[in-house]
């Protein structure tokens, strides 16, 4: 049987199919298709024949609700909502993102204010019933949505975290009179405590609901494979769940990256890297740390605009090899975040694009062959990646090369800010850390970016640019289950305690109901916010789930993390603030293989000039190098769907899984050993 894993990225759509039998590994490149984006897919899986009798778990990331979210192409919401809190999602909060900009305008709502409807309803904090709804005032205001034409509804009322009944109660006549209309429930959608929000991601989730599921169902029936969907949490669950929740997939493609960084961490002994993936639109950076990626409990789409859905942290920014130089007002250079996308694409691609972008930056340095873009099934003009820079060059009144070299040191400048993000401005020194460098473009800068940052080592996968793809094929089915206590922590019961995380265990399980035949076995992990009285935001706590759970412990464990993530503790009263269950179906490991050592010095295929040097360096083609292999800078290394940059005064060796480990500092004796 076989495991089939597709990421659909901004520019192109990856596909990796691996034979469960021999371990043999396909990957595929397809344009992706931005209007109709399972046109992509289907393409991919056709080039490589995937059938529906061989494939045992086909895996999918997808960039389609990120995109709905940021171009604001979603479906048209109506918002249900209490009495008294129709503008929570006009106010917002008080964060400003520039606090002296005078004309400052917040990010417009996903709802307009004409489209939020009151409810004569109200629970209180504990959940007791003060107001019930009126049954009639709910049939009335869902007509006068339907009159606006709204495609989906949200549900968010006040305090339903603590009593979701009235809004069961609302779904209920949704229901009965619109039976498949769209609706989402804050109470289902994240049910914890803060109502903006809970308001905005039950919104968002709405937003996205009706073209994820046309999306999902298209598969469906296209491919009747049992898709499951990566969420950004890094796990995969059944469409099923992902066209009730699609929210949760808004960052799913560089999650998978991620997840392949770890993959491959766990397979040469390494714990804490940075993963960097360069691709055709973005660059994304991940933090691993002892072999667990960061995470993060919401997820900003827009300034002040939270989806709260776990999520591994990345830092997303556009600089990827689609991205587009542009001159500003100032006259200065900038790079991206403008991309060119997949349509027209880099000027090179001869698809009508005109606007100079990274990738024919690249081409022009000599980093890129023309000859051998996409292993030849792609063929990219020079003269048209000329001619895009020549504006650039003309304005600065410098060569092409040097034009094409300042495109290049500028995204460079780029990356390495948004590695520092994630790094040094969070207390994690770099130095400390090997880059995991990954993405089509992703070999043509990381090391230059390393060396910058202050890493040594790189670690460059084989298959970079469908390696995202490939850490779907690693990943474990996954959910989450979340519940506001607001408990005092000296009065709490661990049998109580335990009472309530069984009860979310056993809800966050039910999605296993039917995939008995995809896992070897279950993990279970409970963890809970904790926060010191009078605090806003909590600290997340890891328990232990073979022992039984002990305040003195847990206020222990808060104290030791509230430390670490602030420099300082204190002896004050703590309270719990939510509790939550993640189950997780552990799939089959994969088995990728490893070659024996060969000690004969690689041959260059042939030699090319690059700007940067007075002499042509040599080119290798990775398929020629073997284990134990060792390069020295300046050279490339080019493979079928992606080039890697040594420069001068690095040295590179080929461990037994085909990665090439760069030194940047290129001690043989290091590599020798």
């Amino acid at each position: 049987m076989k495991r089939v894993g597709v990421d659909i990225g901004g520019t192109f759509t990856d596909l990796v199919m691996y034979d469960e039998s021999n371990g043999k590994i396909i990957k595929v490149k397809t344009a992706t298709t931005p209007d109709v984006p399972e046109d992509g897919l289907l393409r991919a899986c056709e080039l490589v024949g995937v059938r529906a009798e061989d494939v045992s778990y086909f895996m999918h990331a997808t960039t389609l609700v990120t995109n709905l979210v940021l171009t604001r192409t979603g479906a048209k919401v109506g918002l249900l909502t209490t009495k008294g809190f129709r503008d929570v999602l006009e106010i917002g909060t008080s964060y400003r993102q520039d606090l002296y900009d005078l004309q400052y305008d917040k990010p417009r709502p996903f709802v307009p204010r004409n489209l939020v409807y009151e409810l004569d309803e109200r629970v209180d904090h504990k959940g007791n019933v003060l107001v019930r709804p009126n049954v009639s005032q709910i049939k009335d205001h869902l007509r006068e949505l339907m009159e606006h034409e709204v495609e989906a509804i949200a549900v968010a009322l006040f305090n339903s975290y603590a009593n979701p009944d009235h809004e069961r109660l609302v779904a209920d006549v949704v229901r009965e009179l619109y039976p498949r209309f769209h609706l989402s429930l804050s109470s289902e959608v994240d049910p914890r405590i803060r109502e903006y929000p809970r308001m905005s991601t039950t919104v968002l989730n709405s937003y996205a609901m009706p073209k994820t599921f046309g999306y999902i169902g298209k598969l469906d029936k296209a491919l009747p494979l049992g898709i499951k969907y990566m969420h950004s949490g890094a796990g995969v669950v059944p469409s099923e769940q992902a066209k009730k929740f699609p929210i949760t997939l808004i960052a799913s493609g560089p999650a998978a990256g991620v997840l392949a960084g770890r993959f491959i961490g766990e397979k040469v002994g390494l714990g804490n890297l940075v993963t960097i993936d360069a691709g055709g639109t973005s660059f994304d950076v991940g933090v691993i740390r002892d072999g667990r990626p960061d995470v993060k409990e919401e997820v900003e789409v827009e300034w002040g605009i939270p989806a709260r859905t776990q999520s591994i942290d990345i830092n997303s920014i556009g600089a990827g090899g689609g991205s587009i130089a542009w001159i500003d007002e100032g006259g200065a250079l900038r790079v991206g975040p403008q991309s060119a996308g997949a349509i027209p694409g880099p000027a090179c691609y001869g698809r009508g694009g005109t606007s100079p972008t990274v990738t024919d930056a690249n081409l022009v340095i000599g980093l890129l062959n023309p000859n051998n873009f996409l292993g030849g099934r792609l063929e990219v003009s020079l003269a048209k990646s000329t001619q895009a820079i020549m504006p650039i060059a003309k304005h600065f009144k410098v060569s092409i090369e040097e034009a094409a070299l300042g495109i290049y040191r500028i995204v460079n400048a780029h990356m390495v800010q948004a590695i520092q993000a994630m790094t040094v401005r969070k207390g994690i020194d770099p130095r400390d850390f090997t880059m995991v460098a990954f993405g089509g473009a992703g070999g043509q800068h990381a090391v230059e970016v390393a060396k910058e940052v202050g890493i040594r080592n790189i670690l460059v996968p084989l298959g970079p640019s469908t390696f995202s793809a490939f850490g779907l094929l690693t990943a474990n089915m996954k959910n989450s289950v979340s519940r506001t206590l607001m408990w005092p922590l000296s009065q709490l019961s661990g049998s109580e305690l335990r009472k309530v995380l069984n009860d979310l265990k056993t809800q966050a399980a039910r999605f296993l109901d039917n995939e008995k035949e995809n896992i070897i076995r279950t993990e279970v992990g409970f963890s809970l916010d904790v926060r010191y009285v009078g605090q806003s935001n909590e600290v997340t706590v890891i328990l232990n789930t073979e022992k039984p759970f002990s305040k003195r412990e847990i206020y222990s464990e808060f104290q030791s993390r509230h430390q670490e993530l602030y420099g300082t503790r204190l002896d004050d009263s703590a309270e719990v603030v939510n509790a939550q269950a993640t189950v997780t179906g552990v799939v089959r490991p994969l088995d990728i293989g490893t070659s024996t050592k060969n000690v004969n010095k690689p041959k260059p295929s042939h030699r090319q000039r690059l700007v940067m040097y007075p002499k042509t360096i040599p080119v290798f083609d990775r398929c020629e190098l073997a284990c134990g292999m060792v390069l020295r800078g300046p050279c490339i290394v080019e493979e079928e769907d992606s080039a890697l940059f040594m420069p001068r005064s690095t040295a590179a060796t080929v461990d037994r899984y085909g990665n090439l480990i760069v030194y940047a500092d290129s001690k043989l004796s290091k590599i020798q050993k």
